[in-house]
């Protein structure tokens, strides 16, 4: 992969990814939830992408995984995270949500993207309906060590639509 291409699908990458299952108990005894799956396009390759994201917020903290296919990239990526932090928010027409961790594996090593284990990768996610509504769900994918983004204090942003599976947040009201 060209390095012009590869800064081209890292920045595609920085508006790709989600599903997520998110769980965050509120005083009331309501939980902030959600569940997803899918994959995205990007330039003419279908499922360049293939994604899923549970993370929830405990006792104990921010928890739960993510992983997620690249399979446009030649050999594909497969990329597996921990999650450590989570923050869902209302964002119109729907939800939004920041979920982060530690790369856990990674194949092959190395890879187009140089993503290793102990790198950080950050999703953001929205839900914007059922399958077919427009907007369609979104999904941001960044990863660093570049760049340190604290996923509690983000808010709102975007990326690249979902073009099958859904994201689905509950902000447990």
């Amino acid at each position: 992969m060209s390095k012009t291409k590869g800064n081209v699908v890292a920045c595609m990458v920085t508006l790709i990814l989600g599903a997520v299952a998110f769980a965050a108990p509120r005083a009331d005894g309501s939980e902030v939830s959600g569940t997803g799956s899918g994959h995205v396009d990007l330039g003419g390759e279908q499922h360049f992408v293939t994604f899923n994201v549970s993370a929830h917020t405990g006792p104990g903290g921010d928890y739960g995984s993510c992983r997620l296919t690249f399979e446009g990239s030649i050999p594909p990526v497969d990329v597996h995270v921990n999650v450590d932090c989570l923050n869902a928010f209302p964002q119109a027409p729907g939800a939004g949500a920041w979920v982060a961790g530690v790369v856990k594996k990674v194949t092959p090593t190395p890879n187009s993207f140089q993503i290793n284990p102990g790198d950080r990768m950050y999703f953001f996610v929205t839900d914007y309906g059922n399958p077919g509504s427009m907007p369609a769900d979104q999904i941001g994918v960044f990863f660093s060590p570049p760049i340190f983004i604290d996923c509690e204090t983000q808010g709102a942003a975007g990326g690249a639509p979902i073009e099958t599976g859904n994201i689905n947040i509950s902000l447990g009201n």
